[in-house]
């Protein structure tokens, strides 16, 4: 089966972030075809990573399938859509 990751970026500063990098880890925690890559744009590596992105807000999240980007949420994802996101993307996989 394809791999699915979830590339969350945060920083420190941001409030939001937080809660978002918990619900991420919650859909990988029982899917072994799911995985979270955080990226951290406190620091240099992490903040090249989003600008060669166009990542300009926090937090964000691209979801990918083998390296390529699928979908992307930009701000704080209402209540249930990250998990309806993964739905729809693992159902497309198929």
């Amino acid at each position: 089966m394809r791999m699915m990751i979830l590339q969350v970026f945060t920083h420190p500063a941001c409030s939001s972030c937080g809660p978002v990098v918990e619900s991420a880890w919650e859909i990988t925690e029982n899917n072994e075809h799911i995985k979270i890559q955080t990226v951290r744009l406190e620091d240099k590596q992490g903040l090249a990573t989003a600008q060669s992105l166009g990542i300009r807000t926090i937090p964000s999240i691209i979801v990918k399938i083998d390296d390529d980007e699928v979908h992307r949420l930009v701000g704080t994802p209402k209540p249930g859509e990250l998990e309806s996101v993964v739905m729809t993307v693992t159902e497309n996989m198929r």
